[in-house]
């Protein structure tokens, strides 16, 4: 047999250091043995061997095993009920767990889908402002050697009007750099650097 011990005052019944305090008044075989032995103080069985603690403090040896069988019933009865109703609260904290961590995990999966699509729209946003940015880079580029065409030209007709007022004729360098800057200017090189310049005629002499 295994070691039993119970306690009437406390209420309290221990089988092999597993202790649990039982109501002993709604038990009926409890009931019966402190009916049977109403002086019980402690009762104590191992190995079927027990004896009686009385409460007026009197020992005696007990080997009647039946006194102890009610209390082992009812300390198994309470430590199954004890073990379902763990089991049970261990069940809904592993459910609330899961709960708590699939919510957690949604947020996080929520939290990454904002960040990633922010990300993309700030990359889109980044990506179309290069790209205004090399459109207008482009154009500027454009416009410097269109501008810069058209500068030059200014030159070659004040050159044109200089010789008509003076007389003489319009050189033919004149008109080749001229002919050489329009073709610039309608060209529209995208490249400043890279046009070719034609290289401007001396003045003609005797203008004035």
């Amino acid at each position: 047999m295994t070691q039993v011990t119970v306690i009437r005052a406390d209420q309290m019944v221990v089988v092999d250091g597993d202790a649990i305090e039982l109501d002993f008044g709604v038990d009926e075989g409890i009931q019966a043995v402190l009916a049977k032995e109403p002086d019980l103080h402690v009762l104590r069985f191992e190995n079927a061997f027990g004896y009686i603690e009385r409460r007026a403090g009197i020992s005696q040896v007990c080997n009647d095993e039946t006194l102890i069988q009610p209390f082992l019933k009812a300390h198994k009865t309470a430590r199954r009920r004890l073990n379902q109703a763990a089991k049970r609260q261990a069940e809904r904290q592993a459910k609330e767990e899961s709960k708590r961590k699939k919510e957690h995990e949604d947020r996080e999966a929520e939290e990454k889908r904002r960040a990633e699509e922010a990300a993309r729209k700030e990359a889109d946003e980044r990506a179309k402002w290069e790209a205004e940015q090399k459109k207008r880079a482009a154009r500027q580029a454009l416009e410097a050697a269109f501008n810069e065409a058209l500068n030059r030209l200014a030159e070659t007709d004040l050159v044109a009007i200089r010789c008509l007022k003076s007389g003489i004729p319009y050189p033919q360098a004149w008109q080749d750099y001229d002919a050489a800057l329009r073709q610039i200017a309608r060209d529209r090189p995208p490249d400043i650097s890279k046009v070719e310049w034609p290289i401007k005629p001396a003045e003609p002499e005797g203008m004035q």
